[in-house]
């Protein structure tokens, strides 16, 4: 989208955007350009997840997506992603879990006209829940899968709504300077693992109870959930550092 001239909304949850343009760099990705040039814009919410319980306060998910949406709206960006989402759904069980993510996804939908990808890394059973596919309106998984020849990625277009797709795996590879490449080969399967016996443990004698320590409250702050990043004040503050 940025080689096409589009604007884009990166919201970085548990990297340092510095860290994230390093990276980018590394594969042939000039984001530097991007920020100057005021296409790309890089929101840090890791410091609101950093207080007691990884949280510094109880999310407030409409106010959240709508203070997301007056970055989005200014820069005029027509994409979005939110690395990892997993945080910004505060509950993690059953039914709460479920009715965040419908809130959460409704609420992109009625102040973002933009397209929203949403990054969540699954579960080691490589599944995905009903509350991550049922509220969206595409799923595409990245996989690792063992084969014959070693370790090789795939792609899968698991849904995109309104539109008919083939549920096959296709092999890729991450190439330097274009991202993610199809590989022309024919579609991969993932091999079938054996059945594996299952292992008789002994039972162990229950462990001692020890009382946990009270964990200090982490103050209340009511600053934005993101921050957004500017490359310049972080270099000064580097060159700074140094000096002293």
């Amino acid at each position: 989208g940025l080689m096409e001239g589009e604007k884009a909304v990166y919201v970085s949850v548990d990297d340092k955007p510095s860290d994230i343009v390093e990276q980018a760099t590394s594969l042939g990705w000039d984001l530097m350009k991007y920020l100057a040039d005021k296409h790309l814009l890089m929101l840090d919410a890791a410091p609101f997840f950093t207080g007691h319980g990884g949280m510094k306060k109880e999310l407030d998910i409409p106010k959240t997506v709508a203070d997301l949406a007056s970055y989005v709206n200014r820069l005029g960006a027509s994409r979005v992603v939110i690395d990892p989402v997993g945080p910004l759904v505060p509950s993690r069980e059953g039914r709460h879990i479920r009715d965040n993510a419908r809130t959460l996804i409704r609420s992109l939908r009625e102040h973002l006209e933009s397209t929203n990808i949403l990054v969540l890394p699954s579960a080691g059973t490589g599944d995905v829940e009903e509350w991550e596919e049922y509220p969206v309106a595409g799923v595409i998984m990245l996989k690792l899968i063992q084969t014959p020849r070693g370790l090789m990625r795939t792609v899968l277009i698991r849904k995109m709504r309104a539109t008919a797709v083939e549920l096959t795996e296709h092999p890729f590879k991450i190439v330097g300077g274009k991202g993610i490449v199809i590989e022309s080969t024919m579609p991969v399967a993932a091999p079938v693992a054996p059945p594996v016996a299952p292992e008789i443990v002994p039972a162990q004698p229950p462990a001692p109870v020890v009382a946990a320590r009270p964990q200090p409250e982490a103050p209340v702050d009511d600053s934005n959930v993101f921050v957004a990043w500017n490359p310049i004040d972080e270099m000064g503050k580097k060159v700074t550092k140094k000096g002293a």
